[in-house]
């Protein structure tokens, strides 16, 4: 790797960092946005691709906690878009999934599904675990919309088992990240299936897990979870 293309990937680190912290957020615009001209003008197309998906992603994160408009949906679906024309290595099945999730959360969980799927394909085919296992929550939430509550549960306890294997191996903020995503929608199951007890102690589990890695935005999202258990009684 050059070393323009090095200063690039610091430069999407930095963005990476920033976003994560709610209060931060929106400078990570111009910084990935700086990185990704970076990355073009040095021609590293890895990195730009790279750099859509983390834009797309703060983009993503800016509609979930602050602002409802759909404009940053449309936004964030044409970065992930572009991240995954431009993408060869083993990042496309998780861009893939950041698409599945606006159109779930736009009501098409079909084709949220198919997205899915063809995302847990590709993550197969390179040999990618933990991203295979990362992504089986996400179809399990999807099921759950989908009201296949035992297909949902067998996805994410085999999800849960898988990364909980990995990460006691290699330990990175990301696999933090992506170890809390089962807890998170165990707790989801939970909820759906009217049994907030243990809705709440898997929520729990979430910010537990989110305060000893320093994961902000994650703590967020548990903290709104368990707001949102408490709501239901």
């Amino acid at each position: 790797m050059s070393k323009n293309a090095q200063e690039g990937n610091r430069l999407l680190s930095l963005g990476e960092r920033v976003r994560e912290n709610p209060h931060t957020i929106l400078l990570s615009i111009p910084i990935l946005g700086f990185a990704i001209i970076w990355l073009k003008l040095v021609r590293d197309r890895e990195g730009q691709a790279a750099g859509y998906g983390h834009l797309g992603l703060t983009f993503k994160l800016l509609y979930k906690h602050h602002w409802k408009n759909k404009l940053l949906q449309t936004i964030a679906y044409d970065l992930f878009s572009k991240a995954v024309d431009l993408a060869t290595g083993d990042g496309r099945p998780t861009i893939i999934l950041k698409m599945a999730q606006i159109s779930g959360e736009q009501g098409n969980w079909k084709k949220a599904k198919d997205e899915v799927a063809r995302a847990l394909l590709l993550a197969k085919q390179i040999g990618d675990d933990s991203q295979y296992a990362y992504l089986l929550a996400h179809l399990g939430r999807i099921k759950i919309m989908l009201d296949d509550m035992p297909g949902a549960k067998s996805d994410l306890e085999n999800s849960l088992k898988n990364l909980t294997a990995i990460t006691q191996k290699e330990s990175t903020m990301r696999l933090q990240v992506w170890m809390s995503t089962p807890e998170m929608i165990l707790s989801e199951w939970y909820l759906a299936a009217s049994d907030n007890k243990n809705a709440k102690l898997w929520a729990q589990k979430v910010i537990d897990r989110a305060e000893k890695y320093d994961l902000k935005t994650r703590k967020l999202d548990g903290q709104n979870l368990l707001k949102r258990i408490s709501s239901h009684g």
